[in-house]
């Protein structure tokens, strides 16, 4: 009986440290891809939020004429606008 429980002892530490280093040599490579997918997922989701802003201040005229450029100067009159 104590070998019994001398073997088991012995068995349990090495099980997790195997199976951690398999996980970890494994998802190197899957990391590396995640977050080059995450950082291009961010990209599409965050370009338009910025672009909304950024066109907020803008007039009309320069939201028809290049929505892609920084305006030239802040319209605050737009929320006044909106929000009145």
């Amino acid at each position: 009986m104590t070998q019994l429980a001398v073997t088991e002892s012995a068995e349990a530490p090495s099980a997790p440290r195997t199976a951690r280093r398999r996980v970890h040599d494994r998802s190197v490579g899957f990391d590396v891809v995640a977050h080059i997918l995450l950082v291009i997922w961010s990209l599409i989701v965050v370009f338009p939020l910025l672009w909304v802003v950024v066109s907020s201040f803008k007039t009309t005229d320069e939201v028809l004429g290049n929505p892609l450029t920084w305006p030239h100067h802040f319209e605050w009159q737009n929320y006044v606008h909106a929000w009145t």
